[in-house]
């Protein structure tokens, strides 16, 4: 990817472009899955290498969506899996944009909870019909079978945070169809030792922020 990067900007004789942008967010992204798989991160690193995700879907899409951050600093240095957020956003995303288009919205938060952190996606999608949302949420408690390819990445969350934490960090899924989607799980909220740079608060936020009533609910994942 670097090599590209650089062949980029030769092309361009210097001049740094989107795709350079693209390029670095996905090189991150690619080393922070694959550096140490099965060591444990921090809630920040999750919300750091979700945004980087966010920022190449933001380029792609031409910032045709809004995402509102609302991080609670008291989660930061919680101890966290790998890839279990971004994902989230991903599938948010997946199944949102090309419906609502313009007028897609996201928020992602991290908010502590008692002893517990919560980790949530919400987006005024589509939503999700009920017969539909009733399968998912029984696939997401099977360890095997079929299930579709759309949620296997679900699944594989779901599963990792049931060994990890046991009952009571499985995602849970809020939706009303033509209202929008909540996804989120709990974590334990034991602070850890680890501590890494708050890049992501740093700077002008780069993401327009909507109006809190845009998604209308009454679920803990609000």
């Amino acid at each position: 990817l670097q090599a590209i990067n650089y062949e980029i900007l030769d092309t361009t004789g210097g001049l740094y472009t989107r795709a350079n942008r693209m390029l670095e967010s996905l090189s991150d992204i690619l080393r922070y899955s694959l550096s140490a798989p099965g060591e444990t991160v921090t809630v920040e690193a999750e919300v750091l290498n979700c945004r980087k995700y966010i920022e190449i879907q933001q380029l792609r899409h031409d910032h045709r969506f809004n995402v509102e951050w609302e991080i609670d600093e008291a989660s930061l240095e919680v101890p966290a899996m790998r890839l279990l957020l971004q994902p989230l956003a991903e599938n948010a995303i997946s199944h949102g944009l090309q419906k609502q288009g313009e007028n897609f919205r996201m928020r992602i938060r991290s908010v502590r909870r008692g002893d517990r952190i919560r980790l949530s996606v919400i987006d005024n999608g589509q939503g999700i019909p009920a017969v539909r949302l009733a399968r998912i949420r029984q696939s997401l408690q099977e360890t095997a079978g079929d299930f579709t390819s759309e949620h296997i990445g679900l699944r594989n969350i779901n599963q990792r945070l049931k060994i990890a934490y046991a009952a009571g960090s499985e995602i849970q899924i809020w939706s009303k169809y033509g209202k929008g989607t909540i996804m989120y799980f709990d974590i334990p909220g034991k602070e850890g030792r680890y501590k890494l740079q708050k890049k992501w608060r740093h700077g002008k936020v780069a993401y327009q922020i909507y109006p809190q009533s845009f998604i209308s609910t009454n679920r803990d994942g609000h």
